[in-house]
């Protein structure tokens, strides 16, 4: 599926989305990436494949409804 060179560039799609998208779970985020990437599996031009997944992933992580995301972290109060 993924060539030696694009796996680091997916990853990197997929940490900065997770950064961007802070509110979602870094599981989701990552199953869209390669899920959109996946979408791009027979895309002629290799060279801009991991641009198109971030733009198309980050536009449908901007869609995702809120029953998706996780809920914020209680904060632990010390005695």
């Amino acid at each position: 599926m993924t060539s030696d060179p694009e796996r680091p560039a997916i990853d990197h799609v997929t940490q900065r989305l997770s950064r961007q998208f802070t509110n979602l779970d870094t599981t989701l985020v990552a199953r869209v990436v390669w899920d959109t990437y996946r979408h791009f599996d027979t895309h002629p031009t290799r060279d801009v494949v991991p641009i198109l997944v971030q733009d198309a992933a980050r536009d449908r992580l901007r869609v995702m409804p809120a029953a998706t995301r996780t809920p914020p972290h209680p904060v632990r109060r010390s005695r």
